[in-house]
């Protein structure tokens, strides 16, 4: 961190801060944060604001030191275990803007029922799409395909925990 990325960061996040002073006075919160017809919105809003404040500063920290990271090192590709937390996210959208490609390891099954289909597009961000997914099974790989991920961006790699476990039939 240099004083020129810090007074970057300062000046988005101010912009940011100013943005999120306007969000307290937007009527729809009110109803948003209400429960049977009582609205929490005058007793949590300036806490919540707080709350994204700094969170949303921290993101900023995350992102321009993602940035600095590949434009000094020269990372020919990743390999990605968690692709969900936050940090993981924003090297991969770095990443991505300085076209360097990926490999996503599965390490266990996400949701599949109904009522996750609605966060899907958390679970799997566009940014994701592009990475290679190293999957366990062909279940997997159908549900990947619905989610716009190429099938040139899907390899059967099978599981060296669960394929002891299951009868495989030279799946992977």
């Amino acid at each position: 961190m240099n004083k020129q990325v810090e007074l970057e960061i300062l000046k988005i996040h101010k912009q940011i801060e100013d943005n999120l002073e306007k969000i307290k006075k937007i009527s729809e919160f009110e109803s948003f944060f209400s429960f049977e017809d009582e609205t929490m919105w005058p007793i949590i809003k300036d806490e919540f604001i707080q709350m994204c404040s700094k969170y949303f500063r921290e993101a900023i920290i995350r992102y321009k030191l993602s940035q600095m990271l590949f434009e000094k090192l020269n990372i020919k590709s990743l390999l990605i275990l968690y692709p969900n937390a936050a940090e993981e996210r924003v090297i991969i959208h770095v990443a991505h803007k300085f076209n360097i490609p990926g490999i996503v390891l599965q390490h266990g099954v996400p949701p599949h029922a109904k009522y996750y289909e609605k966060f899907l597009s958390l679970w799997y961000p566009s940014e994701q799409r592009h990475l290679i997914h190293a999957i366990w099974d062909k279940t997997e790989k159908k549900h990947l395909k619905t989610l716009g991920i190429k099938d040139e961006n899907l390899v059967l790699t099978g599981s060296h925990r669960l394929d002891l476990l299951l009868p495989i039939k030279n799946e992977c």
